[in-house]
Order: structure tokens, then sequence, then C-alpha cells
């Protein structure tokens, strides 16, 4: 994410500020999923409110051997261009002067605290968002809708390998690490890893270097490394709506995009100076957060939607 700015008033000391701005950060960075996976385009203040990506096109191989002394014809590269347009998002809570007397709890970091979650958890519903509209999709247990999907049409090792060698028959990069990510949902993590409990499952806390972990990550299996999260789309299906499906996301490198520039977090810590005449007795402080964002599917064959089942 982008650097947060953090906006008081003088009756705040600068001490208390820097202390607020990095409780901001740390809970924002400990909370994203989706977002750590999205090609970040930064975009400097001024610059309009549009954001452009660039999705460039592969080149075959060339296999004709130089002339020798004989200049080669130049190649063109060619690039889709890409945008979005940005978008504001934010709160803000009052908190009054009584209960900052009388209560245990700081309530001014309570609150910073609690807007800091749901400023992660927007961020991320924006980005499955946009994974969610996708049109790449597949289904578990090899049924081709989703009316058709049942509760055992679970994730399993079967459909995670062909999955990943789908991908790679495109061409696909995979992320950081050389793994592809899947995000799932709690359910999906159960199911699966029920299924490879023999073998091949790798726990994250186990991994060598465990300093890369991905916030959420739980372990890897079958050349992807997961991440659970309970911010995952879900539906019931069959005549009953007994069967709960999850949308789960396979991500190659480029799959999406996300806007990453200076300002584009920020927190406001206010405590009623002598000069706000609309809370002349002092009787409350407030604190919110304002996000400016956009984010965009930037190459379908880079990600896929599995609808799955849940057996758990």
């Amino acid at each position: 994410m982008a650097t947060t700015n953090l906006t008081t008033t003088s009756s705040l000391s600068a001490k208390m500020a820097v202390y607020y701005d990095r409780l901001m950060l740390d809970r924002l960075r400990e909370q994203l999923v989706f977002n750590q996976f999205g090609t970040k385009k930064r975009l400097p203040k001024n610059s309009g409110k549009i954001v452009q990506w660039f999705r460039r096109t592969d080149l075959a191989a060339n296999t004709s051997a130089l002339s020798e002394g004989v200049v080669p014809t130049a190649i063109g590269l060619s690039a889709t261009s890409i945008s979005a347009q940005l978008a504001q998002y934010g709160d803000f809570t009052q908190t009054s002067d009584l209960i900052q007397m009388t209560s245990i709890d700081d309530e001014i970091e309570a609150a910073v605290d609690t807007l800091s979650f749901r400023a992660a958890r927007t961020v991320d519903a924006l980005d499955r968002a946009v994974l969610d509209a996708g049109t790449n999709i597949a289904y578990g247990g090899s049924k081709t809708a989703l009316s058709a999907t049942a509760a055992g049409d679970v994730l399993n090792g079967a459909q995670v390998r062909k999955g990943v060698l789908n991908l790679k028959r495109s061409n696909a990069q995979p992320l950081d690490g050389g793994y592809f990510v899947w995000v799932i949902h709690p359910q999906n993590a159960y199911d699966l890893q029920a299924d490879t409990a023999s073998g091949g499952w790798v726990n994250a806390n186990t991994y060598v270097d465990t300093m890369g972990i991905k916030n959420g990550e739980i372990g890897r299996f079958g050349g992807a490394r997961f991440v659970e999260t309970t911010n995952v789309s879900s539906t019931t299906t069959g005549t009953s709506g007994s069967a709960n499906v999850y949308s789960t996301h396979l991500l190659a490198k480029g799959a999406f995009g996300v806007v990453d520039f200076d300002g584009g977090v920020n927190i406001y810590v206010k405590k009623s100076g002598s000069e706000d005449t609309s809370n002349p007795l002092n009787q409350y402080a407030t604190v919110g957060y304002k996000i400016t964002y956009t984010n965009k599917m930037l190459d379908e064959a880079r990600q896929v939607t599995y609808k799955v089942g849940s057996a758990a």
C-alpha cells in the first residue's frame, strides 16, 4: 500500500501523531491479502485521476541466425494500455471526552486500530471484486456450471496440479518466489489439507525462509502457495440452497493491477481546539481515514477463478 499521511490538529503532540500513524500502517499491512499480489502502479500526486497499466505482448522465439556484417531489422514491441479511475473511500467516528476520561482502554488508539482494520478490509474487498468479475472460471469436481456444483466438489490435490499446469501451458509467470498463489477460504483449506495429508503439503511455518511468508499464507502444494482469508465470495447452490460454493483465485504475475502512490491513505485524528465552533465544549474527538484507490484486471489468462464446494 501507499505511504500513510496523518492529519491532526495542533492539540495532538507530534509523538502521538507518529504513534497513531505507525499503528494505522501496521494494522493495514497485517490485514491486506489480495493487494499483495497485484501489479503496483506508483502514481505521484498531481498526475490526474486516471491510472494506466501496460500489458506487454510476448514475443516468439527468433531462430534466424544473424548475417555477418548485416544489421538486423528492428522489431516492434507492442503493449495494451489498461486504465482505471481513482475513487475515494473513508469513514470516521466520534469519541466523547467522558469516555476518554473514564475508559480503562485508550479510546483513540482503539478507534485507530478498528478503523485501520476496516480500511484494509475495504481495499481487499475492492481487489476481490475485480477478480470475482473475471470470466476465466473453472468449477470443482469437473462441473461445468455453478448450478451443478455440489458440496462434495471440493478443492483437491488433483485440481491444484491441473490448475498450475494450465497456467504454465499458457506461459504465465509465477509470482515472487517461483510459485503461483491460490487465495482460498478456511473451509477450502480444510478440504485441501485433508486430501493432501498423505504427502506433498508443506506448512508455511516449516519453510526454510520464513521471512518471505505472505499475509494469510498457510502452506504450499503442487506449485502454488496458499493464502487463507474469510474475505472470499461464496454462494449457495442446489435445490435447497444447501451447498456452499466459494470463489477461490489462482493467480500468476500480472493478473491484476493496483495503485500505490504517495498520499493514497490518510489518517485523521482530531481533538477539538479553541477555534472549532462545531464542538464548543470540546466534548468529542474524531478519528477517521480516507483511501484514494483503484484497481483493474490486466490479463484474464493469468488468473483463474475456481468455484468449489466444501464438505467441512
